[in-house]
């Protein structure tokens, strides 16, 4: 059962990857928020803030709610098309387009003279592929929610947009839009209620499944098409970017650099993979030890005593009541905060350190007291 407050969460930390539609059973409204970010760059995620009470109201499909629907479906033989979901029509349809078309490289008018075979087999791949991902894109949100449509309305109207494809450079925007338009006013069906089963998992797996195979298919021709097409500005020079990546990874730098990760991966298999952590820690002051040496003017190798001489000294010294002036008080109060914490920290630390050394060197005692230790535990 689909609870309001869980959807609500679900939304508020992952409705950009469209996980709270997921939750609901609405597999390919999640595919789309997860493509297009949020539904629009973030539109749809924020429409969806007094929409989602309507989708688990669906998702439970209780008795009241199915008689208020099945009224709604013998008032009206077709449903209706919001705004938004039409202009949803385009924008998905659109942008899987792109998205499709982008995996062929790029191909000029050059490549007809120089390899006339080449440039035709791109030419017409990726207008293919253009006129796929808009049939996709459509069919997608037409059949979310309450709406269901086959393949062969998007599938009508694309085929309506082929002269302006394949004509000239070709009309990019005529196959999502005919695609959309068809769709909206001959493919629309009422999507019949199922009832909920109190045992869902194979159909929750089967959208999970279905919402990562998009997904990381969704990325992986995003990076295609990247690869393919991209390209970076180098001395005021456009280089595409596969050339770019191929130099990159000839070049010194990332020899050395591969051959440092190879040697640091060595040293921490053999060391253990905690000792990476430690020395990562110390490396970049994640406890903020280092930085509580520097505020309190102290090296490393300071002892305790003089650790807690030094904190007396500067407590004194920026104790607020030592000082006559507002402004001047505000500084050494906010100066004896900091000095505060830094004392805090280093004893914190070295509690911590010794703890642990002790618990260490207890356990090196026992196993040296206990010869059959290791035997017994085998």
């Amino acid at each position: 059962m689909a609870s309001l407050s869980v959807t609500y969460i679900l939304w508020l930390f992952f409705g950009w990857l469209g996980i709270h539609h997921l939750y609901l059973g609405r597999r390919n409204h999640a595919i789309v928020w997860f493509a297009t970010l949020g539904g629009g760059f973030g539109i749809g995620w924020l429409r969806d803030l007094w929409r989602i009470p309507s989708y688990v109201e669906w998702a439970t499909a209780s008795g009241d709610f199915q008689r208020r629907y099945f009224l709604r479906m013998s008032l009206k033989k077709y449903p209706t098309c919001s705004i938004f979901r039409l202009l949803g029509f385009f924008f998905m349809g659109f942008l899987a387009a792109l998205v499709f078309s982008g995996v062929i490289p790029n191909y000029s008018e050059d490549d007809w003279l120089s390899n006339p075979l080449y440039y035709l087999i791109c030419r017409w791949c990726s207008k293919l592929l253009y006129v796929c991902g808009a049939i996709l894109g459509v069919y997608l949100v037409a059949n979310i929610g309450e709406i269901r449509c086959s393949l062969r309305q998007p599938f009508m109207g694309c085929l309506f947009s082929l002269p302006w494809v394949f004509i000239g450079n070709g009309n990019v925007t005529m196959a999502p839009l005919l695609a959309g338009l068809s769709t909206r006013f001959k493919g629309l069906q009422w999507q019949q209620v199922e009832p909920v089963s109190k045992d869902n998992k194979t159909k929750f797996i089967f959208d999970i499944t279905g919402y990562c195979l998009a997904s990381i298919t969704w990325i992986f021709l995003i990076f295609i098409g990247l690869y393919f097409n991209a390209t970076v500005v180098v001395d005021d020079e456009r280089i595409p970017l596969r050339l770019a990546l191929s130099n990159f990874l000839k070049s010194d730098v990332w020899i050395r650099t591969k051959d440092s990760l190879y040697q640091l991966y060595k040293i921490y298999s053999h060391a253990g993979w905690k000792r990476m952590y430690s020395d990562a820690k110390h490396l970049f002051d994640l406890s903020g030890e280092g930085n509580a040496y520097r505020l309190l003017e102290l090296s490393k190798s300071a002892s305790q005593k003089e650790i807690n001489k030094q904190c007396r000294l500067l407590s004194r010294q920026y104790h607020p009541d030592r000082q006559k002036d507002q402004e001047e008080k505000v500084k050494a109060q906010e100066k004896f905060i900091e000095i505060q914490k830094a004392c805090n920290t280093l004893s914190t630390e070295r509690s911590r350190r010794a703890k642990s050394s002790s618990r260490s060197e207890d356990k090196n005692t026992r196993m040296k007291s206990d010869p059959f230790r290791k035997r017994t535990d085998l």
